[in-house]
């Protein structure tokens, strides 16, 4: 690899790599993340649920909102 100098010469430098093991900790966010969206899956699935559900008995889509 080459590496420029602040006055334009090239120069070669060497590569250098830090090796990091994984741990456990690593995988919390995987984790994390998995659960929130399963989570959000399940508000939505009940969101649905509460919009597609029947109105009052004897009402329908035609008649409107409910008169109170």
């Amino acid at each position: 690899m080459a590496v420029e100098e602040s006055d334009a010469r090239v120069a070669p430098a060497a590569l250098r790599f830090v090796v990091v093991y994984s741990s456990p900790l690593a995988q919390q966010p995987a984790q994390i993340y998995a659960a929130a969206q399963a989570k959000e899956a399940v508000a939505l699935a009940e969101h649905v649920t509460r919009v597609q559900a029947p109105g009052p008995a004897g009402t329908t889509c035609e008649d409107g909102p409910a008169a109170d």
